[in-house]
């Protein structure tokens, strides 16, 4: 039984560190409905207007998050608001 309980906060523990490193970006969008969200030709047209070519766009953590590369050629991964269209920030 005591092995039991030792093995078990063991793992618990084991698990809450672990926890921080499944995540990949500390960006996130504020919540905004899905039905305020610009469509995904808009949040393209958007990423093309400052300067980025999208080669992937996919809803993530409430925001549109754009894979492609921006004017010299340089891969970037970045978020856009998805009622503005702004570049979300990382924060620190």
């Amino acid at each position: 039984m005591r092995k039991t309980a030792i093995l078990f906060a063991a793992l618990a523990t084991c698990g809450a560190f672990a926890m921080p490193a499944l995540a990949d970006d500390d960006r996130r969008c504020a919540y905004q409905p899905r039905e305020r969200w610009m469509p995904i030709e808009q949040a393209n047209a958007r990423a093309q207007a400052l300067g980025y070519t999208a080669h992937e766009i996919e809803a993530d953590d409430g925001c549109w998050e754009i894979t492609g590369v921006d004017r010299n050629g340089v891969r970037v991964k970045l978020k856009l608001d998805p009622v503005t269209g702004e570049i979300v920030p990382r924060r620190r």
